[in-house]
């Protein structure tokens, strides 16, 4: 498989762009390539503990590697995690102008992506990501940022990365829950965007189907992020099953997956879609009867073990909130969402999100005791 490449625009007089090399076995290439051509003073690797025990001899083959080993899991992008980061590229003597590349999932690129745009007031950094969800959506498009008590990804910053590496020899080590959650993205992509992409989707493919699959989400992804890079207006599709997925997932403590966390957001967004008059019922059954059949509604004895009052508060601390209201991107049809002018999300009552919430936990207790 050769590699392919696009080109990103950063918002900047200079009209910068990031290029994203999307290819198989060739992310230790490239990113020599890269720093070949480029005057880093020093070159320091994040990298998740997980894809490091995997990996290891690879990435230390890299001329000189300066390794900072983070621990796997959600639990990791937070402030504390960010501040021991920022010590150590002290303690190494990093200026500002050193590399950092991120290598691992989408806790690894935002927390890497965060502490880049602090350290020195913003240093280069690349991205590598290792799993389905980094690689099609989280590695994309300059957000960075993590979590606090109050919610998921309130503390952030826009800073784009120099270089993007997808490289889909890293999911050669997924365990296929780890694929399924990212797959969860691509099916978001397709409902927003590609009516089409989401019928592909939705019947059985081959590992050699695969490949395409995942550009076809980079491509979608990328092409957004470009139109609107500090999500102003077109950007906000991408939050489509996010604001009730955000909730859950926090709520839940972070005993789900993003991926799946989304997966019941987004059925839930469909329903208030439906709701408000924008979708037809049907569609919004077969949204569910699609989901169900690719097990996408994962763990739902998770959403059964939450109570309203615990998704509640993090849906109310939602960082897309805007004066006290909680903002919502609407579904008319597979493949296009609700827009009018540069508006695409909606501030929607507190008590349709209950009704959501109360209609998610019906379809978690009949798909619970299906199985």
């Amino acid at each position: 498989m050769r590699e392919i490449s696009l080109k990103v625009k950063v918002p900047s007089s200079r009209n910068a762009y990031y290029p994203i090399v999307f290819g198989n076995n060739h992310w230790k290439q490239t990113l020599a390539s890269f720093v070949e051509n480029h005057t880093f003073s020093k070159v320091i690797f994040l990298v998740d503990e997980q894809v490091f025990s995997f990996w290891k001899e690879e990435i230390e083959q890299f001329p000189h590697p300066e390794i900072c080993i983070l621990p796997s899991g959600e639990t990791s992008k937070n402030l504390e995690k960010a501040m021991e980061i920022i010590g150590f590229l002290t303690r190494q003597g990093c200026d500002r102008k050193s590399l950092l590349v991120t290598l691992g999932g989408g806790v690894v690129g935002d927390l890497g992506g965060f502490v880049a745009s602090l350290y020195m007031r913003g240093i280069a950094f690349v991205q590598i990501p290792t799993t389905v969800l980094s690689l099609v959506d989280s590695s994309i498009g300059g957000k960075t940022g993590v979590d606090t008590s109050y919610g998921k990804n309130l503390v952030g910053s826009f800073h784009f990365p120099s270089l993007v590496i997808a490289d889909v020899m890293f999911l050669q080590s997924l365990p296929e829950t780890q694929k399924k959650n990212g797959y969860v993205e691509m099916v978001k992509h397709a409902l927003i965007a590609d009516e089409g992409y989401y019928r592909q989707l939705m019947v059985p493919f081959t590992e050699k189907e695969w490949p395409s699959l995942l550009w076809k989400s980079c491509q979608i992804k990328a092409r957004i992020v470009e139109k609107d890079p500090r999500e102003h207006h077109l950007r906000q599709i991408l939050n489509f099953g996010h604001t009730l997925g955000h909730a859950i997932e926090h709520a839940a403590g972070y005993e789900i997956l993003h991926g799946f966390a989304v997966a019941w957001g987004m059925i839930g967004e469909a329903f208030l879609s439906v709701k408000q008059g924008i979708l037809r019922q049907d569609i919004l059954h077969t949204l569910i009867q699609d989901f169900k059949k690719n097990s996408l509604l994962f763990s739902p004895q998770t959403i059964l073990k939450l109570s309203w009052e615990d998704v509640r508060y993090p849906l109310l601390h939602d960082k897309k909130n805007i004066r006290n209201h909680i903002h919502v991107v609407l579904l008319e049809k597979i493949g296009q969402v609700k827009h009018t002018s540069c508006q695409y999300s909606y501030p929607l009552p507190e008590e349709l999100f209950q009704e959501a919430f109360v209609f998610l936990k019906n379809i978690a207790e009949e798909w619970d005791e299906s199985h």
